[in-house]
């Protein structure tokens, strides 16, 4: 009995071992398992760049009813904001700690005073101060600004907004250590940038409506309007002396475009009928070459130079009805290359010029890549919507439409690489006229984007998926026709603008900083 008894634990003890070992051996295979795919999800981490989870709020401010220009200066942001009270009602300038978002100083010491005189002087006006950080020096940590309210000149210390100096001006240019203004003598002024003292002083032809400063080439130049006709300035910037000087009837206000050698204008002849361009030697100022178009301008017209071929697209006249032409000229002759009108696009034009390609978007939901040499077509295909935002990213053109996917094509062959359903905030007027950076900004290969939808995306410009999404629901209770905007993208972290659509002109009234894996 006993042997039998003895038999039969023997024989259960080596089935529960075996069984013991068998468990053990699972156990083991599943920690191999679950080790291969933790480095298999490290890896995947690793080649997408970025944690596919939205990345969390550091501190918002609130409190603005618009808010335009964020900078980044130091440890601090820097932005135009408008607050109003019993006591401020302006765009002032706003510095905030990147750490908490902590406001350490403002412009509004230096914006009450001036409400305050302008409100007695001009009772029935509503004009208010607007500040914007026009020009940053990181070198002398100085800030210049402008308001226009009592045409102010501002240079601020970008540590605690102190006025390094002050000076009254009709309009300014700054570029690095060259500060250049118009006073209200229409004189013009060279200050020193350290503290405004006057280094030259030169008169200026009386009676100009708007004066438009450039630097180029070692040389000043001022782009002058007058009722019937535009005034162009050659000055030496050392004593301010006027080296010459060029007359002709303005067009519109056009910018100057130049090169090293030349200067491009576009203006009318002396009866104002008939639209010319004209290259003006830089160190002369005699014409190189004047062309003349038949047709006559309807509206200013917009010249560029890219890639060493000037663009001039324009709105003429034709049937009583204004159509966009876009030329395109050599720059050493005038001569007209190519060109393109409504008639061979269908529609408005927005291009884009990258790596002797030129692209197009039209209204009438058509997109062409054409040889910026020839103006050969390589391809075109349809849209389901106007472009409103073109951008080619190495071997991707992305196109932004407004309420419709954001579409990536090939740029050698015009096919589509991947699209994604991010709702924007694009129509054609606002692409057009207020600009893209707000809903659309590309860093290091990722596209940002928002708009109207309660997402905030980051994505792959390669794949077309998204790396992260934030959602704004909670950010503030979500009314609908609120917009949200990008203020300002850095490598490790991102500026978000929410408006809650409850004023009549555009803007935005919070700011909220996220965090980014860098």
């Amino acid at each position: 009995m006993f042997t039998l008894v003895r038999s039969v634990f023997l024989a259960v003890a080596k089935y529960v071992w075996i069984l013991f070992l068998s468990l053990v051996g699972i156990g083991l295979c599943l920690l191999a398992l679950g080790g291969m795919l933790i480095a298999f999800n490290q890896t995947m981490e690793k080649v997408v760049g970025r944690l596919a989870q939205a990345p969390a709020g550091t501190w918002e401010i609130s409190g603005f009813q618009g808010v335009d220009r964020l900078a980044l200066v130091g440890d601090s942001l820097i932005f135009s904001g408008h607050r109003r009270d019993e006591i401020v009602d302006c765009y002032c300038l706003y510095a905030v700690s990147l750490s908490d978002g902590q406001i350490l100083w403002s412009t509004e010491g230096i914006a009450e005073p001036q409400i305050d005189r302008y409100r007695k002087e001009h009772p029935e006006s509503s004009r208010n101060p607007y500040f914007l950080p026009d020009f940053i020096s990181e070198s002398t940590q100085t800030i210049f600004t402008f308001t226009g309210i009592y045409e102010t000149l501002y240079a601020l210390n970008s540590v605690d907004g102190t006025v390094r100096w002050q000076t009254a001006a009709e309009t300014y240019f700054v570029e690095a250590e060259t500060v250049l203004v118009v006073d209200l003598q229409e004189n013009l002024l060279r200050l020193d940038p350290q503290n405004g003292s006057l280094l030259w002083q030169q008169p200026l032809p009386p009676g100009s409506t708007f004066t438009m400063l450039y630097m180029e080439g070692g040389r000043v130049y001022a782009q002058r309007y007058f009722l019937d006709y535009i005034q162009i300035l050659a000055i030496d910037p050392l004593d301010g002396s006027i080296l010459w000087e060029q007359k002709a009837r303005t067009v519109s206000w056009t910018p100057l475009v130049m090169t090293e050698d030349l200067l491009f204008y576009a203006h009318l002849d002396d009866r104002g009928t008939e639209p010319y361009l004209t290259a003006l030697d830089n160190q002369t100022g005699a014409v190189r070459w004047k062309v003349q178009f038949p047709e006559k301008l309807f509206d200013r017209p917009e010249l560029k130079l890219v890639e060493g071929q000037l663009y001039l697209l324009s709105e003429l006249v034709k049937d009583d009805q204004g159509q966009s032409i876009l030329r395109v000229l050599d720059p050493a002759s005038g001569k007209v290359l190519w060109s393109l009108n409504e008639d061979q696009t269908g529609g408005d034009i927005l291009y884009q010029v990258q790596n002797e390609r030129v692209y197009i978007g039209t209204a009438q939901k058509g997109l062409l890549a054409l040889n910026s040499e020839s103006g050969d077509v390589l391809w075109q295909t349809a849209l389901p919507a106007a472009a409103t935002y073109l951008e080619a990213i190495d071997e991707t053109l992305l196109v932004g439409m407004d309420e419709s996917e954001i579409y990536a094509f090939d740029i050698h062959t015009g096919q589509v690489k991947w699209k994604n359903a991010a709702d924007l905030y694009l129509s054609r007027g606002n692409a057009l006229f207020e600009g893209t950076k707000k809903y659309l900004v590309v860093r290091q290969n990722i596209l940002y984007t928002a708009g109207r939808s309660p997402l905030v995306r980051a994505i792959d410009v390669q794949t077309g998926s998204d790396l992260w999404t934030w959602s704004h629901n909670n950010w503030y209770a979500y009314i609908p026709g609120a917009t949200y905007g990008l203020g300002l993208v850095l490598e490790d972290r991102v500026f978000i603008l929410g408006s809650d659509g409850r004023y009549s002109a555009p803007g935005f009234d919070r700011i909220l900083q996220i965090k980014v894996e860098p």
